[in-house]
């Protein structure tokens, strides 16, 4: 049994994440039976969804995670999203990537 694991787990229920999710994404569910139950919601956000819903609402978001990750058969690609500019982080990476011999394939 690996009781730190298990201890780490419960705090980590208790940072404010699971409630704040809740706050942000679950309008209008709240008189749901399921409400309750639920620990967090999680919206499956594409592309699409930060250009359409604008700078205030993907803001919101943003309050609860500052990367948003997912892959995205819709774009073919990987999504991801960031409340930073992340251009000079994954440029550093990919020159690193090319240092290093390391090619990506693309796909036919």
């Amino acid at each position: 049994m690996d009781v730190d694991g298990l201890r780490e787990s419960a705090c980590a229920l208790n940072d404010g994440f699971q409630a704040k999710s809740k706050q942000l994404f679950g309008g209008g569910l709240e008189e749901d039976p399921q409400h309750q139950g639920i620990p967090f919601i999680l919206p499956l956000l594409q592309s699409g969804d930060f250009f359409r819903q604008g700078e205030q609402e993907s803001a919101k978001w943003f309050q609860l995670f500052d990367l948003h990750v997912r892959e995205s058969p819709e774009d073919t690609g990987v999504l991801l999203a960031s409340k930073t500019e992340l251009d000079n982080v994954l440029l550093e990476l990919l020159e690193k990537m090319r240092e290093e011999g390391l090619v990506y394939p693309e796909s036919k």
